[in-house]
């Protein structure tokens, strides 16, 4: 992405991207799968290929061929398989683009396992996948089929109350080691869904579990703290216990010794 369109035009080489929403999905989805398809349908050796499940109103381009579940009656996922087989473009970069990972997921009965095999291999045809979905529409099953096959992971947010101020955008990128990367970019979305510049904030590398990134990433509180955290909090210079050691005795002394004796003794 420059922006998203950046990030998504330099990760566009990923076999495998998924593209997840918070926050008022309906603000982003549209505008930015249009763009996804506007930035690369032009490119002579792309041929994308786009199953339409919640969006009706998206560029219909030249290289780009649209699969309307809305309109159209696809009975079961092998035919839908065999269809986008058959009309993958031998000389050309074969594109797939899921609009909605959820509304897949009814079609397929909720099998995830089936989903897994279908992204599988439809991916030894296609040279990318990108699906989109929303964090309020992930289950268990959809992050672990997520941490099956992706490897990079693109989560948008506005952490503002106000639709006009920056996005954020976490790109994680999963390593078959299964190591990741984080990196964070604030970007801002004009009228007539231009973005604007990037400001990247962070980038760095996380080691651990792929499944347990993700969550992390997509949560927006924790239970618990990081050693990281531990160690910052043991380091933190608290002021106040400094005046508690000058004003609280030592239970070790005496404190009567400077009291004056009872002359009755």
């Amino acid at each position: 992405m420059v922006g998203f369109a950046g990030v998504l035009r330099k990760e566009f080489q990923s076999k495998f991207c998924f593209i997840v929403g918070e926050d008022r999905p309906a603000l982003w989805s549209l505008h930015y799968l249009s763009k996804l398809l506007n930035d690369h349908s032009d490119e002579q050796h792309n041929f994308i290929h786009l199953l339409s499940f919640v969006h009706r109103n998206v560029p219909m381009l030249a290289n780009v061929k649209a699969y309307d579940f809305i309109r159209n009656d696809y009975t079961n996922i092998g035919q839908l398989f065999t269809e986008l087989i058959s009309n993958a473009e031998p000389s050309k970069k074969n594109i797939l683009i899921l609009d909605d990972l959820a509304v897949f997921s009814i079609f397929n009965n909720g099998v995830s396992g089936d989903m897994y095999s279908f992204f599988k291999q439809v991916s030894k045809v296609y040279a990318q996948v990108i699906v989109f979905c929303t964090v309020d529409t992930i289950c268990k099953d959809d992050i672990a089929l997520l941490c099956g096959l992706a490897e990079h992971v693109v989560i948008l947010k506005n952490p503002h109350e106000e639709e006009s101020q920056e996005f954020l955008c976490n790109l994680l990128s999963i390593k078959p080691s299964g190591k990741t990367t984080l990196e964070q970019t604030y970007f801002e979305v004009k009228d007539r869904c231009v973005i604007n510049s990037e400001k990247k904030v962070d980038k760095g590398k996380v080691a651990g579990d792929t499944s347990d990134d993700i969550m992390r990433t997509l949560t927006t509180f924790k239970l618990t703290i990081e050693d990281s955290e531990k160690e910052s909090k043991n380091q933190l210079y608290l002021p106040y216990l400094d005046a508690q050691r000058t004003t609280v005795p030592d239970t070790s002394e005496d404190f009567y010794d400077d009291d004056d004796e009872d002359e009755d003794d």
